[in-house]
């Protein structure tokens, strides 16, 4: 149900939703530090990890993700398989985390970041 995908096949769903931050995410796809997933049909989401250096915990940040809600579980999982310790998302829509919660996922508001976002986050295990 997720696969990776080109910039050119993701790039028109995921304008939207990475908003500013577009031209830097199509500069870290091409670098190879972030990579664009086809989930499910018609939904596309912006990921990348980050390895926390003080524990070694790998997080999984969904950068931006534009389609069907229904399909994060999808991502959820991703994350899961690939061991992360965590997964987070910054998003301006303020009930994501509820969504997220009512299909099972452990999300919890984790503050705002630099501008003004909801940063929500779940760890695995939780």
């Amino acid at each position: 149900m997720i696969s990776v995908c080109t910039w050119d096949e993701a790039q028109e769903k995921l304008h939207l939703a990475l908003a500013g931050y577009f031209d830097e995410a199509k500069a870290e796809v091409a670098a190879g530090r972030e990579a664009v997933f086809r989930v499910g049909t018609d939904s596309f989401a912006c990921i990348r990890f980050e390895q926390f250096t003080d524990t070694n915990e790998i997080e999984m940040v969904v950068v931006g993700f534009a389609g069907d809600v229904s399909c994060t579980d999808a991502l959820f999982e991703y994350g899961r398989s690939r061991n992360c310790h965590s997964v987070r998302m910054h998003t301006y829509r303020t009930g994501l985390q509820w969504v997220l919660n009512r299909m099972g996922m452990p999300f919890f508001l984790d503050g705002k970041d630099e501008d003004d976002r909801l940063v929500i986050r779940a760890i695995y295990g939780r």
